[in-house]
């Protein structure tokens, strides 16, 4: 074929599929209400990445409110999206001002991303700044998590300790169960392991700290994929 020709062939292929009508998307005329509830029942069949997905469009909708990007968030790491976690994590922390009260939970469920599942500890540990003195049960969590990683886990147990102290909710609970288990684990203390897992899965109500322990749990041996 002359190169005339072909060059012409290209063109008309070129022109012809930038014509090809694009699908529609689907959520883009319904509500956030409406968006909800199509999240939760993904989350109720486990689809935790169609979840997150549809997730994405009510952030869109809602970029001033703080929440929607840690649930995003949450979602993302259910799914084992990490490194997308960690980006909607980021851009919740760069859109709002140190001193929204919803940050530290932010800050504390980005430096748990980056240094349980993303084994990331050294960016985890700058992220203590956004921590205030006031939540000590956080920042005594974050120190034990950074230890037990750094390979001190009975010094991860003496803060874990101070931190159950603290203790207020469930959600807490778990978190520090889990830890907790993280270190029994480095010491080969298997009871007290497989104590502190269980009462991690029983209050763990957060879908990222639910898709750490359930990948724990296979790392260990309990079960398969």
């Amino acid at each position: 074929m002359p190169v005339r020709s072909l060059v012409i062939l290209l063109c008309l292929i070129t022109l012809t599929g930038a014509c090809t009508p694009q699908a529609p998307d689907p959520y883009a005329q319904l509500s956030v209400a409406e968006l909800d509830n199509l999240v939760e029942a993904e989350l109720d069949n486990e689809n935790f990445s169609n979840a997150a997905d549809i997730y994405a469009h009510i952030v869109r909708l809602e970029p001033d409110n703080p929440d929607r990007y840690r649930r995003h968030g949450e979602i993302l790491s259910a799914a084992s999206r990490w490194d997308e976690s960690v980006d909607t994590y980021r851009n919740a922390l760069k859109h709002f001002p140190a001193s929204d009260p919803r940050i530290p939970d932010i800050a504390r469920d980005l430096a748990l991303t980056y240094a349980i599942p993303l084994q990331e500890v050294d960016k985890a540990e700058r992220l203590l700044d956004l921590i205030p003195a006031d939540r000590q049960l956080d920042r005594l969590d974050l120190q034990a998590v950074f230890a037990a990683l750094r390979n001190d886990p009975r010094g991860a147990l003496k803060l874990l300790y101070q931190a159950s102290q603290l203790v207020d909710t469930t959600a807490a609970a778990a978190r520090i169960d889990f830890h907790s288990a993280l270190a029994y684990h480095q010491l080969g203390q298997e009871e007290n392991l497989y104590k502190a897992l269980f009462q991690a899965v029983t209050y763990s109500e957060h879908l990222g700290l639910s898709r750490m322990i359930a990948d724990f749990w296979f790392e260990i041996g309990g079960g398969t994929q």
